[in-house]
């Protein structure tokens, strides 16, 4: 027996080549730090938002799995 899947869930979102909340923290820091005049970090959120891009189109789920690891690993370390 076959079901038909929407693609959406087995597919991780993507915003412009990166993951979802990537972006959106790549988004937000850069707009909140060129809101208070620190106009040349737009040069280096390029540049973040160009190695994140190359990184999710190696493995799309990395970033989240970078998160998941970090987030469980303190939880080894205490004891």
């Amino acid at each position: 027996m076959q079901a038909i899947v929407h693609q959406s869930l087995v597919k991780p979102i993507m915003i412009m080549g990166v993951a979802r909340n990537i972006f959106w923290a790549n988004a937000l820091v850069t707009m909140d730090l060129v809101f208070f005049g620190a106009w040349w970090l737009i040069v280096l959120s390029i540049t973040i938002h160009i190695v994140a891009r190359h990184v999710c189109n190696q493995d799309p789920e990395f970033f989240d799995l970078l998160i998941n690891y970090y987030a469980k690993s303190s939880d080894y370390l205490e004891g």
